[in-house]
């Protein structure tokens, strides 16, 4: 049985070969279907700023942006599990 992050209090049952047998504790099909891929293959959206050199809104000086599609946990540190 593992569980997931704290804020999707889920839990993922498998059997001895590592198939998902149940997932319990989410509140809607999404939710589930979050859970399971959030077990198998974990991934994540990369959020951050970038300088902006001659802006010519208001003297911003940053942009947010985020990386899309959403990256696989195994690219970040090294491969470490989350």
């Amino acid at each position: 049985m593992h569980r997931l992050p704290a804020r999707l209090p889920t839990e993922v049952e498998e059997d001895a070969a590592g198939a998902i047998v149940e997932v319990r504790g989410f509140a809607c099909k999404r939710g589930k279907e979050y859970a399971i891929q959030e077990h198998t293959a974990p991934q994540r959206t990369v959020a951050t700023t970038v300088a902006v050199r001659n802006s010519s809104w208001r003297g911003c000086r940053s942009a947010p942006v985020r990386l899309s599609p959403r990256t696989p946990w195994s690219k970040f540190a090294g491969g470490c599990t989350p």
